[in-house]
């Protein structure tokens, strides 16, 4: 069927309100702590206005809406939207109009936001497959203040660059497929995807001499394309807090996409955020890993690395 998909009008709202609450009571969403009980469910048009804040809906042939969905922005969070409100009548579920809606909003946001965030219910198995074939990758926890405390699945993606995303043990399975595409692309690495690496990892999260340890992962479209790793040092020598950095990879083929300044950029804000003021780090003999550290914001070239096997 060929739908239009429009901007929210007055003379729509009544219609988005029905389908929302019956939606939401097709699966139990209908309680406190769900999008049933927001004040505003009714005023959509009126609500939508204004910088960053957007609603469409999707009319069959016959003029009917059969589905919305909108983006605002997240309290509390700077540079990450919302998707709000995107649902759909059964009638026209699989038919294409959820797709139109949801490239209409991704265009949108990527103009004006940095990430796009949803949350929704563990029992809507078919809406989170479809926001996985748009590249959202599922949180452990919520962001931002939505006050839908009764949503328990809880997804982001990058617009305009990758998402970066804390490596946890649930994310082993995405850095495996990783580090397997690595080596599909340049056969050139020092250890195997082996039983023992896996277990040496999985040991990792819950030995506590890893507890200064942060590693970060870029996703993009739902994959991870490239990773982060340092920890924190702290000495009494002098009783600062400084960081390590092990390693930084990109896929060969994301590379020169912004993926390892990104990486970089969210590393450094959560070391200063930890109480570092120095990253210190060994460059890659490499000229591309030279030429990459060489451009990094206030690096120096200061010491020698020394390797020494205990």
């Amino acid at each position: 069927m060929d739908y239009i998909i429009r901007e929210i009008r007055p003379e729509d709202d009544r219609a988005v309100e029905q389908i929302i609450r019956f939606c939401l009571k097709e699966y139990g969403g209908d309680r406190e702590g769900t999008a049933w009980c927001d004040p505003d469910l009714g005023r959509f048009s009126a609500l939508y206005q204004g910088e960053g804040r957007r609603y469409w809906v999707a009319l069959d042939e016959a003029g009917a809406v059969v589905g919305g969905s909108g983006i605002g922005p997240l309290e509390g969070v700077e540079g990450v939207c919302e998707l709000q409100k995107m649902y759909c009548l059964p009638i026209a579920r699989g038919t294409g109009a959820a797709h139109r809606l949801m490239e209409r909003c991704l265009d949108y946001a990527a103009r004006h936001y940095r990430t796009c965030y949803l949350e929704t219910f563990g029992n809507m198995a078919a809406a989170q497959r479809f926001y996985a074939k748009y590249g959202f990758v599922r949180l452990d926890e919520p962001m931002g203040g939505t006050g839908h405390w009764s949503c328990d699945v809880w997804c982001a993606r990058g617009l305009n660059g990758p998402l970066i995303l804390p490596y946890t043990r649930e994310r082993m399975g995405d850095v495996l497929d990783f580090e397997r595409r690595l080596r599909a692309e340049e056969d050139f690495w020092g250890w195997e995807i082996d039983e023992a690496y896996t277990a040496a990892v999985e040991r990792s999260f819950s030995d506590p001499r890893f507890a200064n340890a942060l590693s970060l992962l870029a996703y993009v479209d739902g994959a991870v394309v490239g990773r982060i790793d340092s920890t924190l040092i702290c000495s009494r020598f002098d009783g600062s807090v400084k960081a390590y950095l092990d390693w930084i990879c990109v896929l060969k083929s994301q590379r020169h996409r912004g993926t390892a300044q990104a990486l970089m950029e969210e590393l450094r804000r959560r070391l200063k955020g930890a109480g570092a003021d120095t990253l210190i780090g060994l460059i890659a003999a490499n000229p591309e890993a030279q030429r990459f550290y060489r451009s990094l914001e206030g690096a120096k070239i200061r010491d020698e690395g020394i390797w020494i096997d205990l």
